[in-house]
């Protein structure tokens, strides 16, 4: 059996990983490391993949893509029953939108960087979140994260531009464009939200819980969490208004969102979300479906390759 398995988006970065695939193959090549490449067709094919060549005896993983292609492939080591999933090595070659987790863990955006990189032999260990929710027709469901996952407004924006990523906009430009599209038309809703010595309820703007540091394409809304503490980090930020937003934009990107006095900062193992009216939930950028939902950590789950 090879020695990896390379999972390629298509649609990523304007069909970058297409583009790239020589250079990729031949940077394998150059390793002395057996491969095969695969290319994605369809939503969920990477978990898939994943899981399939794990099952085979494949213990190494290239997504060649963006957050959303890593959030599949992530839940296929997560969902297999192989082996324990910290034995499964992920590397990520970054070539979509936003590739917000790259930022955390440090992983060149360069994509000669970020293949020399893969061969350095340096792993972590990171957490990796796991969410109960209901997905768009009512039904229970659950998904793992590695990054972060937003409720209220922050899914309302996925939800109301999905597929606009396809159209070539990128990373902060497309998703400030998105914040300011969405600000008026919505409706900050009552949750409750209750973690390990904590409660809180009233109006949110945002409510976010996070592994890893970056979303949004380098927006912070977690800008103090850790990936390996066992912690989720939870931002809660009041309903302050769509002029309270613009005048605070400069805060999702300069991790200074703490000090706005409406801000709300919680560690917690495990989160609980609920609301009355309905309030959508996304991770990673990918649309799930909507709150109730209930968070818990997964420790040291996942080995990244790293610079």
């Amino acid at each position: 059996m090879s020695d990896w398995l390379i999972i390629a988006n298509p649609a990523a970065g304007n069909g970058a990983a297409l583009h790239l695939r020589d250079k990729i193959e031949a940077a394998f090549q150059k390793a002395g490391q057996t491969y095969e490449y695969r290319i994605t067709e369809a939503p969920g094919h990477a978990g898939a993949l994943a899981a399939e060549y794990i099952s085979r005896g494949v213990r190494h993983i290239l997504v060649a893509g963006g957050d959303g292609t890593v959030h599949e492939a992530v839940n296929g080591i997560m969902n297999q029953s192989e082996v324990p999933t910290h034995e499964v090595s992920l590397g990520f070659l970054p070539l979509g939108t936003g590739c917000d987790w790259a930022r955390t863990q440090g992983i060149p955006m360069n994509a000669d960087h970020a293949l020399k990189a893969l061969f350095s032999g340096n792993t972590v260990l990171q957490d990796i979140g796991k969410v109960s929710y209901l997905d768009p027709e009512g039904r229970p469901a659950s998904r793992y994260f590695n990054n972060v996952a937003g409720m209220a407004f922050d899914a309302f924006i996925v939800e109301q531009t999905l597929g606009d990523s396809k159209h070539g906009w990128r990373g902060k430009i497309f998703y400030l464009l998105g914040i300011l599209s969405c600000l008026r038309r919505y409706q900050p809703q009552h949750v409750r939200v209750e973690g390990a010595g904590f409660q809180w309820e009233g109006r949110a703007l945002v409510v976010n819980a996070g592994i890893c540091r970056f979303s949004g394409g380098g927006m912070s809304l977690v800008p103090e969490a850790l990936p390996d503490d066992g912690l989720l980090d939870i931002t809660i930020i009041e309903d302050i208004g769509p002029w309270g937003v613009i005048k605070s934009i400069y805060r999702l990107y300069d991790g200074s969102i703490y000090r706005h006095p409406r801000a709300h900062h919680r560690r917690s193992p495990w989160l609980k979300v609920h609301a009355e009216n309905e309030v959508l939930l996304e991770c990673e950028g990918e649309w799930l479906g909507r709150v109730p939902a209930e968070f818990e950590t997964v420790p040291g789950a996942l080995r990244v390759r790293v610079g």
